[in-house]
């Protein structure tokens, strides 16, 4: 029994130390695996954030703006009239515009 205690006891050791070195393997792999997976996510962003930059490259121009702001006004207008409308005929916005009203009653 003493021969078999002998010898287990560097067994041991040596286990201990394999399995310091799997653990360190292990770790390596996953960080190497997490390292991939984030290079193949940054370049799908990057491809995305190009395609968003060319879709939107219009409106980040001078004509585009203007564009956008000459549509939010047209827009905003549609909705003014649409709510007097509710209030007074048709007829009587056309006579108030006409007359010079600064404001619609």
């Amino acid at each position: 029994m003493g021969k078999l205690q002998s010898r287990l006891t560097p067994v041991q050791v040596q286990f201990k130390k394999l399995s310091v070195d799997c653990t360190t393997a292990e770790h390596g792999y996953v960080a190497h695996s997490l390292s991939k997976e984030v290079e193949g996510s940054l370049k799908r962003m990057t491809e995305q954030k190009d395609l968003a930059a060319e879709a939107c490259s219009g409106l980040l121009e001078e004509i585009g703006h203007s564009k956008v702001l000459a549509v939010l006004r047209r827009d905003a207008l549609v909705d003014v009239l649409q709510d007097l409308l509710k209030f007074v005929t048709l007829e009587e916005l056309w006579a108030d515009l006409a007359a010079g009203a600064d404001s619609v009653q």
